[in-house]
């Protein structure tokens, strides 16, 4: 083990770990990780995979690919999809919104008046247009950015109905539906960090999509 004397920090050191390693790579033909596995490669092992398998048939009458996986401490190996979709747009709660203005109000009495320099942000914005236009989520070109869908709102201060187009497809905050309560929608809970689970049909549990991995078959040709 190594041990940190600034941080406290035990790491625990498996001495076969870099022995494991060099035989993986030497199995699947690379030489560091920085070496990519080619199409050639995996086709080589995928291969020797299939012979292992076929002399275990026909020699020892067991399917190897019937039969799971499992780790040195006897942990039976998976492997899984995680799909994430990060916040679309940020959302202010009344607790923020509260300390945002009585900051800006100290400021502005004990410190910086901001309002006298609203005009410079606006100048300074506008140098940014080019780089901002060329973006692929706020560009109209794009087709997640083509209109679906309108909803009507009251506007209780003008008194007039308020119409606002939205894109079911646009990652671009402007274009979003804040109040869709489609639970399949991308837009869905738009200013939360989001997962996508599925239901187990055999135990009736929300879990990530996941795969056993088989013996013979490596976690590369398993994903």
């Amino acid at each position: 083990m190594n041990y940190d004397k600034k941080t406290g920090e035990v790491t625990i050191v498996d001495p076969n770990a870099g022995k494991e390693k060099k035989r993986l790579f030497k199995e699947i033909g690379i030489k560091t990780d920085a070496d990519p596995v080619t199409e050639k490669q995996q086709q080589e092992l995928a291969t020797k995979m299939e012979k292992f398998a076929e002399t275990m048939r026909s020699k020892y009458g067991v399917d190897p690919t019937e039969k799971y996986t499992f780790s040195r401490d006897f942990m039976r190996v998976d492997i899984g999809l995680i799909i994430m979709r990060p916040p679309i747009f940020m959302q202010f709660h009344d607790r923020d919104f509260a300390f945002l203005k009585a900051r800006t109000h100290h400021m502005n009495e004990y410190y910086m008046d901001l309002k006298k320099y609203v005009d410079s942000f606006n100048e300074v914005a506008m140098l940014n247009d080019s780089v901002l236009s060329q973006n692929s989520y706020a560009s109209k070109t794009n087709i997640d950015n083509f209109p679906t869908h309108e909803k009507r709102s009251f506007d209780t201060k003008t008194g007039e109905t308020v119409v606002k187009s939205y894109c079911a497809a646009s990652k671009n905050f402007a274009l979003v539906d804040p109040r869709c309560q489609d639970r399949r929608s991308i837009h869905y809970a738009a200013e939360d960090r989001t997962y996508l689970i599925m239901k187990n049909k055999y135990t009736g549990r929300w879990e990530f999509p996941t795969s056993k991995i088989t013996i013979g078959t490596t976690l590369l040709r398993g994903k």
